[in-house]
């Protein structure tokens, strides 16, 4: 799987999630949602932000799992089908219980991923000051 944010000035833009259709439904996009997440809080950004297909239902179950809320739509976003794309929001990543909930996902994605072997990379690029 892969999954990227860019911090710009207090939010997290989560640019890409995904996973290979032959590993979904295992709880690695759970586990990769929930680095992007902590990432988002240990540099101390307030809100997320994605951008997601209409019809990826099962992307829209776990990002409002997390407590994305639908804000916006961008019609015909996705240019080879025409699509439209979701805007979705995570905001108050401060507060004292978002960590707790951090806490509480991670341990859900480690129980449902204990039965695997995770391998996992993390390369972190900063660009300017």
């Amino acid at each position: 799987g892969i999954g990227c944010l860019w911090a710009i000035l207090e939010e997290a833009l989560i640019t890409i999630l995904g996973i290979h259709p032959h590993y979904q439904r295992l709880g690695l996009g759970q586990l990769l949602l929930y680095s992007l997440m902590r990432s988002a809080w240990d540099r101390g950004l307030e809100r997320a932000t994605l951008e997601v297909a209409a019809s990826n239902t099962s992307a829209l179950s776990l990002y409002h799992k997390f407590g994305f809320q639908d804000v916006g739509r961008r019609r015909g976003y996705y240019q080879q089908t025409g699509e439209d794309a979701l805007i979705l929001w995570r905001g108050h990543l401060h507060d004292p219980e978002f960590e707790q909930t951090l806490s509480q996902w991670h341990r859900q994605a480690i129980a449902r991923l204990s039965g695997y072997e995770v391998r996992w990379e993390k390369l972190e690029s900063v660009i300017g000051n």
